[in-house]
């Protein structure tokens, strides 16, 4: 509440109306993007390359379950997503794919999860993960 003796603040005029007034007359600054250009690129040919890697896949790699029993498929990266390995995924439904992530200690012993530094000797009794390099 305002005191009686003292005025309402006055409203901080905005870009529009200063530049009408003529205090504004340079241009205002381009937002900066979201992604980087390159990443932005990268990030487009990766959601192709999972459209076309997971069309017709019908069962979770981890339960093997059918997809109408335990939901939609979701590309997992064992070894992150991160530099070379964003091409390398296994397909998970969504309860297995929590799992993995909830339980990590758990999911680096079945092999669910990997180290992705050079040298490590993957799980051979689990599914490795295919990697499809685009053109």
């Amino acid at each position: 509440m305002i005191p009686p003796y003292q005025s309402k603040p006055a409203k901080t005029p905005t870009y529009r109306e200063r530049k009408l007034a003529g205090e504004v007359k340079e241009k205002p600054r381009k937002r900066l993007r979201k992604v980087a250009k390159g990443n932005a690129a990268r990030d487009r040919e990766y959601r192709s390359w999972v459209k076309i890697a997971m069309h017709g896949r019908a069962r979770c790699q981890s339960c093997k379950r059918h997809t109408s029993s335990c939901g939609p498929l979701q590309p997992h990266h064992p070894s992150g997503s991160n530099g070379g390995h964003l091409f390398e995924v296994v397909d998970t439904c969504r309860i297995c794919h929590t799992w993995i992530h909830d339980n990590s200690t758990a999911a680096y012993h079945l092999g669910w999860l990997t180290p992705a530094y050079r040298g490590y000797a993957p799980n051979p009794n689990r599914p490795q993960p295919f990697t499809l390099l685009p053109r």
